[in-house]
């Protein structure tokens, strides 16, 4: 009885010192087979069983699985500052309810179809993403709206689709780790997937070109352009990916709120804000709000005068080979919270889309997750 008292009395003197260790969850990794049946999975000899190579619908689903465990340190990391475990589930076929990939971050689960083969480390990034962001802050900046008013009429959201900014910072920033680690290209505005903004009117979706666009708050409710700033952030300010985490949080919960503290606080960055800015936004910003937003004022006047004349209307990739050459060496340009994958993740740029396009337009190169 003694022993049994002794051992109690330390583990709750643990618990008081190191909760955050005590409480840390797993990751659990299961499959679903075509018959909805879930298999524990804890190395590729696991998947052998079940899925042998060679058979029908093998290669996809053995893709995912050696890309999971090139990328499980990410999702250990994840877990590690849960309170239980991350559930992952990799799914053989998408039929049925719950079809997609999808994060349900309050519940520390993640699926996602094996469909995605050709990308699955970025989907596995950028579920992460939202598991991670919510742990962190205790709620997602999304907390209080419907799918509807999250994502708009068809409950669903692009890359380069014109929503609201608490979306596009949630999916911003896990484009942005999904995108910088993992097998999709991290884009910048003005080409590619993000050539032009996408407005959902009527059920229908009116492409605006990027480089036209006059409306400035169009950019900041456009997840892909926060994913570019973010990317930005990181590789262009110094000490970026550990400033990126720091305000993350924020009780703005917009990505403009988040520049907003960060340039209150360190004053040396504020040219550089400001900068990333205006690259991503084409400039848009009036000369007031800009100040307002950065405090950048040594920057606001003659200066960005000069650069809107050299760069408005050619986008950040144009601009980024001239601010680099003077980026402190002890700039970060990983991603902030995920580290990179391990090597043998796989890749090449992925072209899928992980569910359905009720749209006439042509979806752009990116679709997104839930």
């Amino acid at each position: 009885m003694i022993n049994k008292t002794y051992t109690l009395c330390f583990a709750l003197l643990l618990a008081w010192l190191f909760p955050a260790q005590l409480l840390a969850g797993d990751v659990i990794l299961k499959y679903m087979d075509s018959t909805g049946t879930l298999h524990p999975i804890t190395s590729m000899a696991d998947l052998d069983a079940l899925v042998p190579a060679g058979t029908a619908g093998s290669a996809n689903i053995r893709s995912c699985f050696q890309k999971y465990f090139a990328n499980e340190q990410s999702a250990k990391d994840t877990a590690s500052i849960m309170t239980g475990d991350l559930t992952l589930v990799i799914r053989a076929k998408d039929t049925g309810n719950d079809k997609g990939s999808f994060a349900r971050t309050a519940a520390g689960f993640i699926q996602i179809q094996t469909e995605e083969a050709g990308r699955f480390s970025s989907v596995l990034l950028h579920e992460l993403g939202h598991i991670k962001m919510y742990n962190k802050c205790g709620e997602m900046p999304t907390k209080d709206m419907t799918k509807r008013q999250k994502y708009g009429n068809d409950e669903d959201h692009y890359l380069n689709e014109v929503l609201n900014e608490k979306t596009a910072l949630s999916e911003g920033y896990a484009d942005y780790l999904g995108i910088t680690g993992g097998d999709d290209e991290v884009p910048c505005p003005g080409a590619g997937s993000l050539e032009k903004l996408s407005y959902e009117i009527g059920g229908k979706y009116i492409d605006r070109p990027w480089k036209t666009t006059l409306a400035e708050d169009s950019m900041w409710k456009t997840e892909g352009i926060n994913a570019a700033i973010f990317k930005n952030l990181v590789a262009l300010v110094q000490n970026g990916g550990a400033k990126v985490e720091e305000f993350l949080c924020g009780t703005d919960k917009t990505l403009k709120g988040l520049i907003k503290a960060w340039a209150d606080k360190y004053p040396a960055d504020r040219e550089r804000l400001a900068q990333i800015v205006d690259a991503n936004t084409n400039y848009l910003m009036s000369d007031e709000d800009l100040l307002a937003l950065t405090k950048a004022s040594d920057y606001v006047g003659k200066k960005r005068d000069e650069q809107k004349q050299k760069y408005k209307g050619k986008g950040p990739c144009d601009y980024l080979d001239d601010l680099l050459k003077d980026v402190p060496a002890t700039s970060t340009p990983t991603p902030p919270l995920l580290p990179p994958p391990l090597s043998g993740s796989g890749g090449g740029v992925g072209s899928g889309n992980s569910g359905s396009d009720s749209s006439s337009r042509t979806p752009p190169k990116l679709k997104n997750f839930r």
